[in-house]
């Protein structure tokens, strides 16, 4: 079972509530203590560099805790791809292409003139194109397989 981190800082919380109340009941001053050291620090100055280290701390960990929040909520995106042939795989995996048509593909559009396999598999026009022009019954293949590919990936 896997603990969300919500629950975790409830379990957080709780037992470190359970540690102070544990230490203060272990104490037990007596009523006469209580009363002296109220007394005495009733006489004392306030040090104004100890209010603004407590002030400074709770600003601290507020702004923690805005933090964390914020990162905690935004959603990851993916890495994005610097290379051709790391993103033409990508697509062929999510359109479901056979490597073999997408080498026969990727020969084809390299004597075509073409820059890529993907300026291809994105632009319908450069599709029949390259279909027209196909020569032998494997480009022809080829071609087919990844057209009906993408259609059925279209129509998903």
């Amino acid at each position: 079972m896997k603990i969300q981190p919500s629950m975790k800082r409830y379990v957080a919380v709780l037992w470190t509530l359970s540690f102070v109340c544990a230490t203060a009941s272990a104490s037990n001053p007596k009523l006469e203590e209580v009363f002296q050291s109220v007394q005495s620090s009733m006489g004392e100055s306030v040090d104004p560099t100890r209010l603004f280290a407590l002030v400074l701390a709770i600003i601290a960990v507020v702004t923690a805790l805005i933090a964390v929040r914020r990162f905690s909520s935004q959603e990851r995106s993916p890495s994005p791809l610097h290379s051709s042939k790391k993103l033409l795989n990508e697509v062929a995996k999510k359109t479901r292409v056979p490597k073999k048509s997408l080498r026969n593909l990727a020969s084809l559009t390299e004597a075509q003139g073409f820059s890529s396999p993907l300026v291809v598999m994105l632009c319908p026009s450069v599709l029949t194109s390259l279909a027209k022009n196909a020569q032998t019954k494997a480009q022809q293949q080829a071609i087919l397989e990844v057209a009906t590919e993408i259609e059925s990936q279209a129509d998903r």
